[in-house]
C-alpha cells in the first residue's frame, strides 16, 4: 500500500494538515509518512557562523517530528506512523524522499505566514509542483478532513490527452465523488468542446460546468462555495493558466480565500 507524506515544519498550519492527512490514511488504510526538512541557519558577517550545530537541528527535528508522532497516535491509534528527517532544501529533500516512497500524496498546510507555503507558493513553486509525479494536497489552516465527495477540476480545456486520469482514479478509488468539471471563460472568449475531457474520465462520472465570468479566480471561488466542495482540483500540465493562478497576483484569491484543500496532479 502506497503511503501519504505529510510535511510539516511544526507550525499551527502544519500541525494541522498532519491531522487531515492521518484522516485520509484512515479513510484509505494507507501509512503516514512524517517529514521534516531543516536547515544549518547561518549568520553573515565578515565571516559566515553556522549559529547552531547540525547535531543539535538534528535531535529538535526528531524530537518535534515525536511529538507529532505521538498526538497523532493519540488521536488515531491504529495508524501506522514513521517519521524522516532531512537536512537541505525543501524542495529536493521533498523530490528524492517520494523518489524513494512513491506516495500516493503529500500533504502539507498553508497559511499567509507559513514556510511551507512560501516553499510550495514561491519562486520556485510552479516548476516544483510541474517536476513532482505524485499528487500534492495543501490544506487551509482551520480546514478539517472531509471525505472527497464534491471535487471541483478547475480546467481550461488545454492539453486534455496529458490528464493523470490514473493517478485521479488511485486517489479517489474509496469515495464515492461527484467529480465537476469546472471550466471559467469570458463571454468573448470561443466556446470549447468538453466532450473529449468527459469522455475521458467518464470512469468518474463527471458533471461539466461552464461558468462566465472574466476572473478565472474569482469565478472558480464562486462555484466552489456554491456546490459546498471538498477538493478544488488543478492540473499543472495547463502551463500558461497555472501560471496565471498561481503567481503573486493570483494566489491572494485562490490559495487564501478558498477554504477547502487544493490538489495538484502532474501528468
Amino acid at each position: 500500500m502506497k503511503s501519504i507524506i505529510a510535511l510539516t515544519d511544526f507550525t499551527p498550519a502544519a500541525d494541522n494538515a498532519t491531522h487531515y492527512a492521518a484522516k485520509l490514511c484512515k479513510e484509505l488504510g494507507a501509512p503516514l509518512s512524517l517529514l521534516h526538512v531543516y536547515q544549518i541557519p547561518i549568520t553573515m558577517s565578515d565571516m559566515p557562523v553556522i549559529m547552531v550545530s547540525a547535531e543539535e537541528l538534528k535531535n529538535n527535528a526528531d524530537n518535534g517530528l515525536m511529538r507529532v508522532k505521538e498526538e497523532l497516535i493519540n488521536n488515531y491509534p491504529d495508524l501506522e506512523i514513521s517519521t524522516t528527517s532531512r537536512i537541505g532544501d525543501v524542495a529536493d529533500e521533498v523530490n528524492e524522499m517520494t523518489k524513494e516512497a512513491n506516495p500516493l500524496a503529500v500533504v502539507l498546510g498553508r497559511n499567509n505566514y507559513s514556510g511551507l507555503e512560501r516553499a510550495l507558493f514561491g519562486s520556485t513553486a510552479i516548476s516544483l509542483i510541474r517536476g513532482f509525479k505524485f499528487p500534492v494536497i495543501t490544506v487551509p489552516e482551520n480546514t478539517t478532513f472531509k471525505n472527497f465527495k464534491s471535487v471541483v477540476l478547475a480546467t481550461d480545456l488545454q492539453n486534455i490527452d496529458a490528464t493523470p486520469v490514473d493517478a485521479m482514479k488511485s486517489l479517489f478509488q474509496d469515495f464515492p465523488i461527484s467529480l465537476h468539471i469546472l471550466h471559467v471563460a469570458d463571454e468573448k472568449d470561443e466556446p470549447k468542446d468538453a466532450n473529449p475531457l468527459l469522455s475521458k474520465l467518464q470512469s468518474l462520472n463527471p458533471q461539466f460546468h461552464l461558468v462566465q465570468n472574466s476572473d478565472v479566480t474569482k469565478g472558480i471561488e464562486e462555484f466552489v462555495e456554491k456546490i459546498d466542495a471538498s477538493l478544488l482540483l488543478v492540473l499543472p500540465h495547463h502551463h500558461k493558466w497555472f501560471d496565471s493562478l498561481f503567481t503573486k497576483q493570483h494566489s491572494k484569491d485562490i490559495i487564501r480565500h478558498i477554504n477547502i484543500p487544493v490538489l495538484t496532479i502532474a501528468d
